[in-house]
């Protein structure tokens, strides 16, 4: 009988060192993504927990139902319009993360709209602070409260009521040459869309408006 060397014994014994730290690393990594998972929806628990509450389609872990707007804005669009017909009053929808519900009842809508603590922007207003400053578009809360305080005094009730009239004739037009592009496949509704409003607040502001080839 004789002892081996105990250097014959170091290229084991560096394997084992490096076997156990791998394993060591992926349980460590494995327990801090659980740990945030479990903080990350223990934080949301009421999201969830209320979401359920109102219908909408299942919603797989992590994408939620974004697989259902994929591709381009037309497909995108009738993902959504599919959900509002599934659901005409509300219905809710997972967006990865993001817990989006969509409304078109009339009742729901004017609830919303009349809470004064319902203020805060999405969070997709945060990209515009940077060209646009945290104004009356992009602030939030308090901040956007106290602007729209002063902003009131020049869209006051009676103010609009004013305009109601410009509006209507506005609208009028575009009806009409919206009737004469029936069926019209290429017709640029974006681009028609935002001459009108621009022609709104020409004609409300400055009392001037574009002649009628200028939609097309």
């Amino acid at each position: 009988m004789f002892e081996v060397p105990h250097a014959l014994h170091l290229p084991a014994l560096a394997k084992l060192d490096r076997t156990s730290f791998t394993q060591t690393l992926l349980l460590a990594s494995l327990l801090l993504v659980l740990f945030y998972l479990v903080n990350f929806y223990g934080k949301r628990w009421k999201w969830y927990y209320y979401s359920w509450k109102v219908p909408g389609p299942f919603a797989f872990p992590f994408i939620g139902n974004a697989h259902m707007f994929f591709g381009d804005p037309v497909r995108r669009m009738n993902g959504f319009m599919r959900l509002m017909r599934s659901h005409p009053d509300i219905v809710r929808a997972w967006l990865g993360p993001k817990l989006v519900y969509m409304v078109s009842k009339p009742e729901y809508i004017e609830k919303l709209i009349n809470r004064s603590t319902v203020i805060d922007k999405d969070d997709f207003y945060d990209l515009f602070v940077v060209l646009f400053g945290n104004g009356i578009l992009t602030s939030k809360g308090d901040r956007w409260k106290s602007h729209r305080k002063i902003m009131t005094r020049s869209f006051g009730q009676k103010i609009l009521d004013s305009f109601v009239g410009t509006f209507d004739e506005q609208a009028s037009i575009f009806v009409d040459i919206l009737k004469k592009n029936v069926g019209r496949k290429d017709l640029p509704l974006n681009l028609m869309a935002t001459r009108c409003h621009v022609d709104n607040i020409c004609a409300t502001t400055m009392g001037v408006s574009h002649e009628r080839s200028n939609y097309q």
